[in-house]
Order: structure tokens, then C-alpha cells, then sequence
């Protein structure tokens, strides 16, 4: 196959990709009702304080949350597939949150910087942040029953949920995922 057909093969795969994640929340969101989150703040590596919701409203977003500090490795490894992920799916967004309990705040800035230091620079479509919240409203709202493993949840541009995944980033997961975003997420898989 020469370079020009391999061209318009990938153009032809990302433009039904993204033409099924456009269309297709519209029948997920009759199975499944948007997300109704707290007000939840979040520090982007960096400094910049945001709201989680905004953060997630407008573009399909991969949200990945860890709760305890033996979960980085698993969390990390979600940071690796972004750039793949996001090649195939322009749009989509990955945001990892280490969610910590909101009595270590008055830590975050010694936290922050060994999270940043832990991360690196990130590249693609992803991005960290930290939350040091009281857990229970979040997880109640994102239906995270644990704290056992990392969750990872993707969520259309309108707020609904079209996939859950717990634990690494491993080939079966990010299979299943794949699986969501080419057919357009029709139905919840995973958890």
C-alpha cells in the first residue's frame, strides 16, 4: 500500500471515529443520565486551579482517578496510551486525579511538586491535576464504589458516562476502550 492510500485510510478511520462519538451520545445518554458532580476544584500541575466539571464539559474526556500512593505506577500507566489514544480520537482528553484526602492540604505544594516530578512532562491529550477533597460526594457521584483500584471513566462531551475500567492501563482494558471509542460508545462496558 503506498503512503497516499495509508493517508486517506487513517483520514477515512479518524472521521468515522469521530463521526460516531458525535452521534452516538444521544443513545447512550437514553440508557444512562449525565453526570450531576459536586462542585469539585482541582489544581492542574502547574498552579492553575479549575473546576472538575468544567474541565470535562465539551470534550469526550478520559478520567482516571487514583486514591492511594500505591496506585502511581497504575495511573501512569494510563498517562502512556494518551498520545495513542488521542491520535485516533483528536478530541478526546485525558485527565488523571490523584484524589487525596482534604487534611493533607496544607501539604499540597510538597505533594504537587513530587507529583510533578513523578509525572514528568506530559505529552498528547493529557493532563494532571490534584484534588484534596472529601471523597465520598465525588466518588457517590462517578458511582465509584472503592478506592481499591484506579477507575477510569470516559465521558462524552455531554457529561455521560461510555465506559469504566479499574486497575493499569493493560491490552485488555485499553482494547475494551478502543472497542467504545470506534463503535461510538453504544453501550457501558467494563465495570
Amino acid at each position: 500500500m503506498d503512503m497516499n492510500a495509508r493517508s486517506l485510510l487513517n483520514t477515512l478511520l479518524v472521521a468515522s471515529i469521530l463521526s460516531l462519538l458525535i452521534v452516538s451520545p444521544t443513545d447512550v445518554a437514553a440508557q444512562q443520565s449525565s453526570l450531576q458532580l459536586p462542585k469539585t476544584e482541582v489544581r492542574l500541575l502547574g498552579g492553575e486551579d479549575v473546576n472538575l466539571a468544567t474541565q470535562l464539559a465539551g470534550h469526550p474526556t478520559l478520567l482516571v482517578l487514583s486514591f492511594e500512593r500505591d496506585q502511581v505506577d497504575d495511573l501512569k500507566s494510563w498517562m502512556a496510551v494518551d498520545r495513542e489514544l488521542c491520535t485516533a480520537v483528536p478530541n478526546l482528553r485525558r485527565l488523571s486525579i490523584p484524589v487525596l484526602p482534604s487534611a493533607a492540604r496544607f501539604l499540597r505544594r510538597v505533594i504537587d511538586g513530587g507529583m510533578a516530578d513523578t509525572v514528568g512532562t506530559e505529552k498528547g491529550c493529557g493532563r494532571t491535576a490534584t484534588a484534596y477533597i472529601k471523597k465520598e460526594p465525588l466518588l457517590a457521584a462517578l458511582s465509584i464504589k472503592d478506592e481499591q483500584d484506579v477507575s477510569a471513566i470516559l465521558v462524552s462531551a455531554e457529561g455521560t458516562v461510555l465506559w469504566r475500567g479499574k486497575g493499569a492501563a493493560t491490552p485488555a482494558v485499553i482494547a475494551q476502550l478502543r472497542e467504545v471509542l470506534e463503535n461510538g460508545g453504544g453501550s457501558v462496558a467494563g465495570l
